[in-house]
């Protein structure tokens, strides 16, 4: 069984929403790390130290027996709330894109108008890759992140993607969405 949880903050209304298959040793691994100065999403721990550990409440939003399928109601989640963005969340940092770059490497990136488009025009190499779309200031984590949730793309990143894989910008934004 896959639980996607939310911690909420009290006093912020920020949230962290994560998944585990141990939500009881999960949330003392999150207060654990929180008492101890650890966390590594970055806001979470600054608020901690603002306001107490005591602050943050752990509940499970839902419960799922297929891991993709529970990878994918964590990330519905955390756009639901926001919570890459820093005022509502606190899922935005680096860590979250070497662990979903780490996701995107291990597993096979799924598809979609995106990556379809890059597979046909380019090898699969990164610098090939990252040259197919015309991104090349992004660092190699953030893509290998940002192809596994292209949803992380921003929406200047998807004009460019959709110039130069010749896509319409509407069809990306309708298949994202």
């Amino acid at each position: 069984m896959y639980y996607i949880y939310e911690i909420f903050n009290e006093v912020t209304q920020r949230r962290y929403i994560g998944m585990t298959t141990d939500p009881l040793g999960r949330e003392q691994q999150h207060l654990y790390a929180l008492r101890k100065g650890k966390h590594k999403a970055e806001g979470m721990q600054a608020d901690a130290v603002k306001y107490g550990a005591e602050h943050f409440k752990m509940r499970i939003l839902e419960v799922k027996e297929d891991r993709r399928e529970a990878l994918d109601t964590e990330q519905r989640y955390m756009r639901l709330f926001q919570t890459y963005h820093p005022d509502n969340g606190y899922n935005g940092n680096d860590y979250l894109f070497q662990k979903s770059a780490k996701r995107a490497q291990k597993n096979r990136i799924p598809d979609n108008i995106i990556t379809s488009t890059i597979r046909r025009k380019t090898t699969k190499t990164f610098e090939g890759m990252r040259w197919a779309i015309g991104i090349n200031s992004m660092s190699k984590k953030e893509f290998y992140a940002k192809l596994y949730n292209p949803r992380l793309f921003s929406e200047d990143e998807l004009s460019i993607i959709a110039k130069e894989l010749k896509l319409d910008i509407n069809k990306i934004q309708q298949e994202l969405a």
